[in-house]
């Protein structure tokens, strides 16, 4: 399966152009690092493929077809903070199920302690959450994740922890990823390859 945005572009009414005719391909299975440094677009680029923000040019094909937005996304993004994204009035447990029924087998892969899903997100820490907002994304019909600095708030332990059950779900499943960063030295390590954006960024 391959994800692909041709010619995307995106502005502002207000503002010019903040991306301008971006070409990006990503098979199933890849992990693509997109890096550059801050204000570049990374993350409206992020929103534009997971269909969270409509872009101004171009378009977004899965297997050569638009992606219907009337339907589960296939391409699904993670933020880089969880709790921006998850509802604080509900427990974890009803969070976890929003996108349908959850894997057990997942949460465990990915550290979650059964204790935690009768907690509020106020109760976790950052790098606990994280796992949640993961968990959530991952479904039968997610054929790609965007990572938008995920664990850029974590410390070493977490993030080492984080992307190595990332890692392992991704090649089990075979899914995509797109990790979006600024720290070229991360993606080096657990990407297949990198995009830099600053490159193929045509304002």
């Amino acid at each position: 399966m391959i994800l692909e945005a041709k010619k995307i572009g995106f502005k502002y009414k207000s503002s010019g152009y903040i991306l301008k005719d971006i070409d990006f391909k990503i098979s199933s299975g890849e992990r693509i690092g997109l890096v550059a440094k801050s204000g570049y677009g990374k993350s409206t680029l992020a929103k534009i493929l997971a269909g969270h923000l409509f872009q101004t040019d171009g378009d977004i094909y899965i297997d050569g077809k638009k992606i219907n937005n009337g339907s589960f996304n296939p391409v699904q993004l993670i933020y880089q903070h969880p709790e921006k994204s998850i509802n604080p009035r509900w427990k974890m447990k009803k969070a976890l199920g929003e996108n349908g029924k959850y894997d057990s087998a997942l949460i465990e892969s990915l550290g979650i302690h059964s204790a935690w899903l009768d907690r509020y997100p106020h109760e976790l820490s950052g790098g606990e959450l994280q796992r949640f907002a993961i968990a959530r994304a991952i479904t039968e019909d997610t054929k790609f994740l965007i990572a938008d600095e995920i664990t850029a708030m974590l410390d070493g332990i977490t993030q080492a922890q984080i992307w190595n059950s990332l890692i392992n779900i991704s090649e089990k499943n075979n899914i995509g990823i797109i990790v979006i960063t600024h720290n070229k030295e991360l993606a080096d390590r657990i990407c297949t390859g990198t995009v830099n954006l600053e490159k193929i960024n045509n304002i």
